[in-house]
């Protein structure tokens, strides 16, 4: 994925109390929509990730391609996760755009009541990514303590 700049803010939301969600806008022009698990996008498209934190305090964003790359998008840099904010759709600081890589593009929003250090998302997303095409689906193998909801998106070939 390459830096992208930021979209415009998406229309404000009322959101229900509960798990943690991870949430996904593309912008095409002045347009920005927010898409549906499982849409279909192309290399090129810029998105934009924002999550909702309901209960767990800590979290990471990560994404893996059909290309079997593992990439970190919150905190941006490795060490310890972010300390999520409750209640609130925030986005990230950073839009991109998708690259060529094949088939989908999954993001994980892993979360914990503790902190903890983002190498065991990542070690478990790069254990899934080395499975091939069965990474589209398989949830990660995290420690107990550990909520991880992901998001799909599906490629379109050139």
């Amino acid at each position: 994925m390459v830096l992208a700049v930021l979209l415009r803010p998406a229309p404000e939301q009322t959101w229900i109390k509960g798990d943690a969600a991870l949430l996904v806008y593309r912008s095409r022009g002045t347009e920005v929509e927010q898409l549906q698990n499982g849409a279909i996008a192309k290399a090129g498209d810029t998105v934009q990730l924002a999550y909702v934190r309901a209960r767990q305090a800590y979290g990471a964003i990560i994404s893996v391609d059909g290309a079997g790359r593992v990439t970190l998008h919150l905190p941006e840099r490795d060490g310890d996760a972010a300390r999520l904010v409750r209640d609130a759709r925030t986005e990230l600081p950073h839009a991109y755009e998708l690259d060529a890589a094949p088939e989908f593009e999954r993001f994980f929003l892993i979360t914990s009541d503790s902190p903890f250090p983002v190498s065991i998302a990542l070690d478990a997303a790069r254990k899934v990514a080395a499975r091939g095409n069965t990474a589209r689906t398989e949830p990660l193998a995290l420690p107990k303590g550990f909520e991880q909801s992901w998001f799909v998106l599906m490629k379109a070939g050139p």
